[in-house]
């Protein structure tokens, strides 16, 4: 997971949309698999590890 933000008053949400969407796309390009975001200020984030699938039948 990864949140993008900037302090410059003057980027607008359509520059940091632009920038969000091209790291995005790098990321994927490498095969990563990356949450990608544009983040503002009162954003809450909940990031938990993902609950590992049970093995198939038979499978141990």
């Amino acid at each position: 997971m990864m949140a993008l933000f900037h302090h410059d008053p003057q980027s607008t949400d359509e520059m940091v949309t632009r920038i969000t969407d091209t790291v995005a796309r790098r990321l994927s390009a490498r095969g990563e698999r990356v949450l990608v975001f544009g983040a503002r200020e009162g954003l809450t984030v909940k990031a938990q590890w993902p609950t590992p699938s049970p093995a198939p039948r038979g499978v141990s």
